[in-house]
């Protein structure tokens, strides 16, 4: 295992032009780890591979990232989120409001989950949204309403 698997990007760092080739036509996921500011998502397609894993300020930096996804040529993109708290309504929110189907994975199966893909027990803000988005492609989650 790698040390840097988790290494998260800032939005407005990201070479969205490569992500966008990336995931031409693709079905993918944004996973979301949700917090009260700093958020972390992977972006995943249904091969499991994390095109990029990435962190942003929220609601400062939200808006951009938003702008940045809708503007990908992906096949589907559907965001998916842990059902802890409320933290993640408002983001919730704006994601439907943009046109995403959300989706939730239970707090439990992400932390039981944590050491099953790669072998390590910790669990950290980068790593749950990789977790989350691979719970999502196993069919772990449900629509949120």
């Amino acid at each position: 295992m790698k040390k840097r698997n988790y290494r998260a990007q800032k939005v407005n760092q990201i070479e969205w032009e490569e992500i966008a080739q990336s995931v031409q036509d693709k079905a993918m996921v944004l996973a979301i780890d949700v917090a009260k500011m700093e958020q972390y998502g992977v972006l995943m397609d249904s091969e499991r591979q994390a095109v990029v894993t990435m962190k942003w300020d929220h609601p400062a930096e939200t808006p951009e990232l938003l702008k940045r996804l809708s503007a990908l040529p992906c096949g589907s993109l559907t965001a998916v989120m842990e059902s802890t708290g409320v933290y993640g309504d408002t983001l919730r929110g704006q994601l439907r409001q943009a046109g995403f189907e959300t989706h939730q994975v239970s707090a439990k199966r992400v932390h039981d989950a944590c050491e099953v893909y790669d072998g390590v027990p910790s669990l950290h803000d980068a790593k749950a949204a990789q977790v989350i988005a691979r719970l999502y492609w196993e069919g772990a989650s449900r629509v949120w309403v």
